[in-house]
């Protein structure tokens, strides 16, 4: 069972994919796909993620940073495939994603190793 930080971690792990996801203008089908398929995977219900959509679409990002350095690199590459799923990657979804790195502690550079 995940501890509470580890929780609340995921849920804001989804916030911050559809803020990365939404940067272009658009929220396409395929990066759509990546967030139910990450929502499915870290174990948060359909009825949570609702819940989450409601909160992301009045402008609610709040995160909470994960505590293990694991969970912190699992989130950035996760950040960085929905950054990646329309096949352009977005000036403005690059610098969210290097600021969540840098908040995370990992620094703005260690995304450049995935792209």
């Amino acid at each position: 069972m995940k501890g509470e930080n580890a929780e609340e971690a995921d849920k804001g792990l989804l916030k911050l994919m559809m803020s990365v996801a939404a940067q272009d203008g658009k929220l396409d089908i395929e990066e759509t796909k990546i967030v139910a398929a990450t929502a499915q995977r870290i174990g948060i219900s359909q009825k949570e993620v609702e819940k989450i959509v409601e909160e992301f679409s009045k402008g609610e990002v709040k995160f909470t940073i994960p505590e293990s350095d694991k969970t912190k690199k699992e989130h950035i590459r996760e950040l960085v495939k929905i950054m990646k799923a329309d096949g352009d990657i977005d000036d403005k979804e690059l610098k969210i994603v290097k600021q969540v790195a840098e908040q995370y502690g990992l620094g703005r550079n260690y995304v450049d190793q995935f792209i």
